[in-house]
């Protein structure tokens, strides 16, 4: 094709995880362009220097259950620096005025970037080959066939053997005209997969100095005022600079512009803080669900988790183009040349065979457990498929339905929904490292060793979905690093997280016998069918994988 480059690989998007991926690559001996919409690199990795050091606009911490980040930040030798605990959190109910917690159970153990978070993609692209990084050259069509792979970007045509899409997939589908056309069931779930942050403002605003530590105060907060829900200290390395950060709704603020953005976290800080707060020293601001390289036209209102997505496409179009053996290797042959799948783990389109595996390249497999028990990648469809039970069980129910109580000591559905997650957070919450729950306040109310009399209100439906959503992201995510083996005896940590991955799912099913029983019999309402799948029988009426009952 005349004036079309050539080269192995092409990354569409210069965020961590395209960045991450063609340093692979290269690493690999292969060749790759990467081809990225914005004027700068990082994606939702997002830094603005102030004064004596950056804030984020963007991601902001990293955890030390993340291998991957702890080893490219010591292998690059990125400054980091712990984000910053001590004192007293403010918690914001209602109009009477925040209250003062003892401790600050809303921040967790993490370090942040010194340089800011955006000095993370920066480095790794500064180690990227000349003219590998193409920035302003937002890439509008991929062409497959039995040539290749055509990537038609701004600046001009490639091809190549491979396209990585390490954009958000609903963003991917979005501003992409892909030939062929996606599997429908890829497109359907990428236009649902949750754009993280996408829906967000965050603003920082910047002080001379952190006045607030002078009283004890960690500068983190709850507010169910808002608009800013979360609040967190931001100051840098030494306390230079001196910020605090929100975080709102996106609709709280969709007729906003910055400057009015700017005035309400001023004001709410100092409704939380006091007068000290009422003069920033500067205060930035980013709505991301207006940021058109991040967030599409339209996203879902009903999103799914980004997991649901790998977990759709990861089996039969995931190709390893570095050459290596991956560690859980697809059950199919990687034939289809649909171009398709979320970051951090792209999919990656092909023509043809995948290369022959480079020589000094090659990782073993995690050693496997035994074949009585399931694969952990199929109990996480299980629990996936427990939970969609379970929002068919009340999704359609009313808010006064879902918060009645048949009598006096029987519970609402609303807290066996709140429940069900409080158990499985606080499962897996010490399983490869510890952390404290997505909403603290919750975990008294959901704790079945309260009596119904002392547990208070419930939460407001949405509070209590979002609660649900954390706590499955939650899951997810630590299951999946037992699954990758990135953990110390993953053999052991397998079996381990396989008996408490089936123990959750039978609990779900055991709350959701109770709320299909009040459900029909006491609000009038038809049972959805059971679901789907080999691996459930019933046992006395409930719901239970059939791993665990006897043949």
């Amino acid at each position: 094709m005349t004036g079309t480059r050539r080269c192995d690989v092409v990354v569409v998007g210069a965020g961590i995880a395209g960045l991450t991926a063609a340093r692979t690559l290269l690493s690999a001996g292969r060749t790759v362009a990467v081809h990225e919409a914005r004027d700068r690199v990082g994606g939702r990795l997002l830094s603005v220097g102030d004064g004596d050091g950056a804030v984020d606009l963007g991601a902001t911490w990293f955890w030390p259950d993340e291998p991957q980040v702890q080893s490219l930040v010591a292998e690059l030798g990125v400054r980091t620096f712990q984000q910053s605990l001590f004192g007293d959190a403010l918690f914001e109910s209602d109009a009477d005025g925040p209250q003062r917690i003892s401790g600050n159970p809303i921040d967790r153990y993490s370090s942040r970037f010194s340089h800011g978070a955006q000095s993370l993609a920066q480095r790794v692209a500064d180690e990227l080959s000349p003219g590998t990084l193409r920035l302003s050259d937002p890439v509008a069509a991929v062409h497959v066939d039995d040539d290749g792979v055509t990537v038609h970007a701004a600046s001009g045509a490639v091809a190549a053997d491979h396209v990585v899409l390490a954009v958000p997939p609903a963003l991917a589908v979005d501003s992409i005209a892909f030939t062929p056309d996606l599997p429908a069931r890829v497109r359907l779930v990428a236009e649902g997969t949750a754009v993280w942050r996408g829906a967000v403002v965050k603003a920082v605003a910047v002080y001379d100095r952190a006045f607030w530590r002078d009283v004890g105060l960690a500068g983190a907060a709850v507010s169910h005022l808002g608009p800013f829900r979360e609040l967190h200290d931001h100051s840098g390395p030494h306390v230079r600079p001196a910020a605090i950060f929100g975080f709102a709704d996106a609709e709280q603020f969709a007729r906003a512009d910055s400057e009015q953005v700017a005035a309400a976290f001023t004001q709410q800080l100092t409704r939380l803080f006091g007068p000290q707060a009422a003069t920033p020293l500067q205060v930035h601001a980013v709505d991301w669900s207006r940021e058109r390289y991040t967030t599409p036209a339209a996203p879902s209102r009903v999103p799914r988790p980004a997991r649901t997505l790998t977990r759709s496409c990861r089996s039969p179009l995931w190709v390893d183009c570095t050459g290596r053996q991956p560690r859980r290797p697809p059950r199919t042959p990687a034939t289809s040349r649909a171009p398709f799948a979320p970051a951090p783990q792209p999919l990656i389109a092909s023509s043809g065979s995948p290369p022959r595996p480079a020589p000094s390249t090659r990782t073993e497999p995690v050693s496997e457990p035994g074949e009585a028990m399931h694969e952990l990648d199929g109990l996480l469809r299980e629990y996936d498929r427990a939970r969609a039970y379970t929002d068919q069980l009340w999704k359609d129910l009313s808010p006064d339905e879902v918060t009645w109580r048949p009598d006096e000591s029987s519970s609402a559905i609303g807290w066996h929904l709140g429940h069900q997650a409080h158990v499985a957070h606080f499962m897996i919450r010490n399983l490869t490292a510890a952390e404290p729950s997505p909403d603290p306040e919750l975990d008294g109310l959901m704790d079945s060793a309260n009596p119904e009399q002392f547990r208070g209100a419930l939460p407001t439906l949405e509070r209590l979905t979002a609660f649900r959503d954390n706590v499955a992201e939650r899951v997810h995510a630590r299951i999946a690093t037992i699954a990758a083996g990135n953990v110390g005896a993953p053999t052991q940590m397998t079996i381990v997280a396989t008996h408490l991955l089936s123990t959750l799912i039978n609990h779900e099913y055991q709350h959701d016998q109770w709320v299909g029983e009040v459900r029909t019999n006491n609000l009038g309402h038809a049972l959805p069918p059971d679901p789907d799948s080999d691996m459930l029988r019933r046992v006395d009426g409930y719901l239970v994988l059939s791993e665990w009952t006897s043949a």
